[in-house]
């Protein structure tokens, strides 16, 4: 199916301060930097408003829900702005962690991985050795022994004190990769040749945390997997992988391939994966995940559990996978038909006329090897590029 593409605009952002952060619906483009600078884009206005210059740290994440903007800083707080009346917008601070003091606060934020899946907002503090660990030359194992601290908190939900935090065994070589709302997947890089693979379920009840699925990759089934790039959860037991660069497949938990998907592409720099409940607010996906976070929320009782794990299994049904955006880095922009396996050349970005300045096209789009994203609705794409923000309008002819 053709698609006819146009711009709606190329929003410019400070050199050497890429995109952390980025979210669309069918009104409004939401994104923050690594200067801690935030900006929306009215679609329908054609208004950019600015929300911030700077922030002690960096946007970690960004969402829109409803009327409101959700947009993480580092690991410290979570800023909410009402959108009703944009000449009046309101932000409260949502979440302030207690750290004892800046030296407690340097000494976690130093060894905290922070990122935003769906709604829910995760902080692992991974174990970094200290001194006296750096002096030994003990094995792999030894380095592993303590536990490493995460923690998971809904952004959605303005109750302070729905935050889970639970401890798992981790180390500095554990690479998180997602989390839906009950499964946390990390890889662990033991060695150069020996990788595990690592499911982490999460329970309401916290002395009931155990591994679910742990096991080695390197060679599996007598194949030999290669770099693994990126990482995400369909849904049930299923993910979408992008190894050795510009390898799509679908493969369960059990790391067995169910899917090998025909796309044709250089390496991949970016995906977003559509479903038939994708919407302009993505109600019916906010909705999935607020039945997730049953999953980690404490004192519901089991009618509540048992219903709420038949309306997950219902939506689960409901829920299927449609398309995958892709962005490559010789900057084509594919669109892969899930049911049909066809890919389907949308753009590329350096050679179709999408009236981009050609002083900035001149510049390239990926060439500081930050991380990109791209975004997607039903009406337009949003990708991230080391010069800013391209919004794009597409409609099926």
């Amino acid at each position: 199916m053709n698609k006819i593409i146009q711009l709606i605009e190329f929003i410019d952002i400070r050199y050497a301060d890429p995109i952390s952060a980025m979210d669309l619906t069918n009104d409004y483009l939401l994104f923050g930097t690594m200067l801690g600078a935030t900006k929306y884009y009215n679609i329908n206005q054609k208004k950019l408003i600015r929300l911030s210059d700077v922030q002690d740290e960096f946007i970690s994440g960004v969402k829109i829900y409803q009327n409101n903007f959700y947009i993480c800083i580092g690991d410290v707080k979570i800023n909410q702005y009402n959108i009703d009346n944009e000449q009046e917008m309101r932000t409260a601070d949502i979440e302030t962690d207690n750290y004892q003091d800046e030296d407690d606060h340097k000494k976690k934020c130093d060894n905290c991985l922070t990122m935003l899946n769906n709604n829910y907002l995760i902080r692992t503090y991974i174990n970094f050795p200290d001194k006296k660990d750096k002096e030994k030359e003990g094995d792999q194992e030894d380095k592993n022994d303590g536990l490493t601290e995460f923690s998971i908190k809904n952004i959605i939900d303005n109750n302070n004190d729905n935050e889970v935090v639970r401890k798992i065994k981790m180390s500095n070589y554990s690479v998180p990769f997602d989390f839906d709302g009950k499964n946390y997947i990390f890889i662990d890089f033991i060695s150069e040749n020996n990788r595990t693979f690592n499911v982490y379920e999460i329970t309401e009840d916290p002395n009931l945390q155990e591994m679910k699925i742990s096991f080695g990759i390197e060679q599996f089934n007598n194949e030999k997997i290669g770099h693994i790039s990126h990482l995400k959860i369909i849904k049930d037991d299923l993910l979408f992988i992008v190894r050795d660069y510009n390898i799509c497949e679908i493969r369960n938990f059990q790391f067995e391939i169910k899917k090998q998907l025909n796309i044709k592409a250089s390496e991949i720099l970016a995906f977003e994966l559509l479903y038939n409940d994708n919407n302009n607010d993505n109600d019916k996906e906010n909705d999935k995940e607020d039945d997730n976070e049953n999953n980690i929320n404490n004192g519901n009782d089991k009618n509540e559990e048992n219903e709420n794990e038949e309306n997950n299994d219902n939506k689960d049904k409901e829920k299927e996978l449609l398309y995958i955006i892709l962005l490559d880095l010789d900057y084509n922009l594919y669109l892969y038909n899930y049911k049909e396996d066809k890919n389907e050349l949308l753009l590329n970005l350096d050679k179709d006329d999408i009236n981009i300045d050609k002083d900035i096209r001149g510049q390239g789009f990926f060439l500081f090897n930050y991380p990109y994203y791209i975004k997607m609705t039903n009406k337009y794409i949003a990708i991230s590029t080391d010069y800013g923000c391209i919004l794009l309008q597409y409609n099926s002819s």
